[in-house]
């Protein structure tokens, strides 16, 4: 299989990360699976891209989208169709955020739908949405959800053990929920000077008129600011974390690696609710509004100092879903899409 993406590692994109860990499972590495990426998706590249996968000895194609590299250009659609009818070779699809895109997006990504052999979803919700609109999916789509792109620390410490209070981990970048963060947090400072709070998370060039004004903003408040650290160090912050505040703008989902990355190093997940969020997250995890937020997270906190049974009953919901309800690992992810294509 030829795994097709918009932006590989060293370049930051939670899609790329994906890819990564896809492509380094045993699974793929006895498979003979393949990344093809490129730096430019202009319309203007297109001859260069088609010339070199031409080059490539693939059986079947499996495009990945929507991704940072990729932007708003067509290319990969081209590419899809030039896959299918000029190389005559299968393709297999798969959608990140379908809901999230615009009526160009979606339009276009019919394309996707229509020349692929399957298309996989990563969310039970975001497959609906799209049936909505591409009834024929419902028979040649299926579900494989994500892990996380973050590994579990080697030491989980005890909640109440933990030093740090309450973190944000993501991208810093737009329609995140970071502004919300801070400004919950600068509350949290008034009534509480010694609460330790951080946002750790990656920087992307693309949206450096964002983070700029964001990190100087930090830089006047008691958050600590944890900037491009390696996964294994991420994941050794996040388990000496109490809570992890992610108060997304369109609330928690199943495709949230940060959310994944937070819950698998067993911190206590505080977010909010929006139109994908699943019945199963509502009940596993405490969702509140930006208004309650503060009382919500002070609340808990008061509970792990005095050992009350809340936190408790917050941390066997907790494993109780990463036992039914997220993938075991990247290998199983990767045994799911050979399972797909040995029917194709």
């Amino acid at each position: 299989m030829l795994i097709i993406t918009g932006t590989y590692p060293p370049r930051r994109c939670g899609v790329g990360d994906y890819c990564y860990n896809l492509i380094n499972t045993e699974t793929a590495r006895e498979s003979g699976w393949q990344v093809y990426t490129t730096d430019c998706w202009n319309i203007s590249n297109i001859k260069q891209i088609t010339k070199e996968i031409s080059k490539i000895d693939f059986d079947i194609a499996n495009i990945q989208y929507p991704t940072m590299g990729y932007s708003t250009s067509i290319t990969p659609h081209l590419i899809a169709l030039y896959i299918k009818y000029i190389l005559r070779k299968p393709i297999i699809t798969t959608i990140h955020e379908y809901s999230r895109l615009g009526w160009k997006g979606r339009l276009a990504a019919k394309i996707f739908f229509r020349s692929s052999e399957h298309t996989i979803f990563t969310t039970e919700v975001e497959r609906q949405f799209a049936i909505k609109k591409n009834g024929f999916l419902k028979k040649r789509s299926s579900i494989i959800k994500i892990f996380s792109n973050i590994d579990q620390a080697d030491t989980i410490n005890p909640i109440e053990e933990r030093t740090k209070d309450i973190g944000y981990f993501g991208y810093i970048r737009p329609d995140k929920g970071i502004e919300t963060f801070i400004d919950i947090c600068n509350k949290i400072t008034k009534r509480e000077k010694e609460c330790k709070m951080y946002i750790m998370g990656q920087t992307q060039e693309e949206f450096r008129w964002y983070y700029e004004p964001i990190i100087e903003r930090v830089k006047n408040s008691n958050i600590e600011l944890i900037l491009n650290r390696s996964a294994k160090e991420v994941a050794n912050i996040l388990s000496n974390t109490k809570i992890a505040y992610l108060p997304y703008p369109d609330g928690l989902t199943e495709r949230r690696g940060s959310f994944l990355a937070a819950l698998l190093n067993r911190c206590i997940i505080v977010s909010s609710a929006g139109t994908f969020t699943t019945e199963k997250m509502k009940k596993a995890f405490t969702l509140c509004t930006e208004e309650r937020a503060e009382e919500v997270l002070m609340n808990i906190l008061n509970d792990i100092d005095n050992r009350g049974a809340q936190q408790k009953v917050l941390t066997a919901n907790s494993e109780l879903y990463i036992e039914k309800e997220i993938p075991q690992s990247w290998e199983s992810v990767a045994l799911q899409y050979k399972k797909i294509i040995t029917k194709k």
